[in-house]
């Protein structure tokens, strides 16, 4: 399919929030934080501030130190009238209450009551909290943890009486059991940045937000299709997206598209699925430059891992991207067929070559006729190591070459040689050597 629409540049910066990756099915964003993130302006762990003592009453002689509370920034979509406690500890029944929060950072600033829930002693999840009204981007509040005083079934609490009614639970400090959360909505945005190929077939868009589904594409300069993902209402962070070819020019300017799903089929049409647009009304089409760390070793567009079972055979585990695992005929399989395809790096990475290190060769009928293309480590020069078109790497255990050059059909030199198979390099691990298949 080929993107034929208007491609231009529009900085548009979101704060950063939860990230997600891309399968076969559509993305779905994160409502919490990663572990060890921070939300502005607050302590780290999912938003969870300690606790103000400014409106809270004498200690609760009641209290156990072990009560707590939960709470991850809520990201909200369709419903945005309700937010949710991941976890909730209580020594005894009691209440969930939330308030409207002027400064996050000053949890006495506690304000409007917009919600309670009553939960049971003891440890409850995921629990639910219907508000008073619907909450707006970028607002923050506060989850805090009462006691069910006197047991009427009706939250009663007043922080200007005397002796009020459901009052917070301590905890071992005396402090009342809270937390801070911030609020996001998500809209329609998109942000890309330039960046360095770990590898040459996969790239990471900042930042995309949207309220509705959506799609994800990326294309070239010629308005060529690499990329397409489904994505659920949410936010993401440093998404990653698998290319259908590798970017071998470094600098290459390659452009990100936020469609709107209009069937929700999850497959991108462009005479339905239109661009999705900024506040202002534009389309929201980013342009962003790859390139390689090194030109002359660039980044891999496949890496192989591989392992042996004794003395018999390899074991290609995994490939990365893992899109590309389908190159192995049988990743469960002893000595596997590999599908290469012409013009892309390849990184090998032998996790067993002291023992069995790897040999790139034309195969014969026998161990003895192969000839040899490629080594791993044994001091030994085959002339398309020197050939820049393959840009042999071997450093320890990882092996990287380009299908390309003399170890292709296309420029056969010594009567036709080319890559066709791998072997163990000890002479005595003859079972050890499969078979590779050159395709365009």
């Amino acid at each position: 399919m080929k993107l034929r629409l208007l491609l231009c540049s529009i900085p548009l910066v979101l704060a950063p929030l939860a990230c997600s990756s891309p399968s076969s099915e559509p993305l779905e964003a994160d409502s919490g934080l990663e572990d060890g993130g921070s939300n502005d302006g607050g302590e780290e762990d999912g938003g969870i501030h300690d606790a103000d003592t400014s409106d809270a009453d004498a200690p609760d002689v009641d209290a156990e130190p072990d009560d707590h509370l939960r709470v991850e920034r809520q990201v909200l979509t369709e419903v945005r009238d309700e937010v949710r406690i991941a976890e909730v500890l209580a020594a005894q029944p009691g209440w969930v209450a939330i308030y409207a929060l002027e400064v996050p950072e000053d949890l006495s600033s506690a304000g409007e009551l917009l919600g309670s829930v009553a939960i049971e002693a003891g440890v409850s999840q995921d629990v639910s909290v219907s508000l008073t009204r619907e909450l707006e981007d970028g607002e923050w509040l506060l989850a805090r943890l009462h006691r069910e005083a006197p047991e009427d079934g009706v939250f009663g609490y007043d922080a200007s009486a005397d002796t009020p009614d459901d009052p917070p639970a301590l905890d071992a400090d005396g402090q009342p059991v809270a937390a801070a959360v911030e609020v996001r909505i998500p809209s329609a945005g998109l942000q890309a940045d330039d960046q360095t190929l770990e590898f040459s077939t996969r790239v990471r868009i900042a930042m995309v937000s949207s309220a509705r589904h959506a799609l994800i594409a990326i294309a070239d300069a010629d308005e060529e299709t690499l990329a397409t993902a489904p994505l659920t209402p949410g936010l993401f962070e440093a998404l990653p997206l698998t290319l259908s070819r590798p970017i071998t020019t470094p600098g290459e300017t390659l452009y990100v598209y936020l469609f709107k799903d209009v069937d929700e089929n999850g497959v991108l049409d462009a005479s339905i699925d239109t661009l999705q647009t900024d506040a202002g009304g534009a389309p929201l089409v980013l342009d962003f430059e790859v390139t390689h760390a090194d030109p002359a070793d660039p980044a891999p567009a496949v890496r192989f891992e591989m392992v042996a079972s004794g003395n018999d055979a390899y074991l290609f585990e995994s490939a990365e991207p893992a899109e590309f695992t389908d190159m192995i005929s049988d990743p469960t399989a002893f000595n596997p067929t590999l599908t290469l395809k012409r013009g892309w790096r390849y990184e090998i990475v032998n996790l067993v070559s002291n023992a069995h290190p790897f040999d790139l060769v034309e195969l014969g009928q026998t161990r003895a006729q192969d000839t040899l293309l490629l080594a791993q480590g044994r001091g030994q020069d085959p002339a398309p190591e020197d050939e820049a078109e393959i840009a042999w790497v071997q450093q320890d255990q990882v092996m990287r070459f380009t299908l390309a050059g003399s170890l292709t059909p296309e420029t056969p030199p010594n009567n036709d040689v080319n890559l066709t198979g791998y072997r163990c390099a000890v002479a005595g691990h003859s079972d050890m050597r499969g078979e590779i298949v050159q395709v365009d």
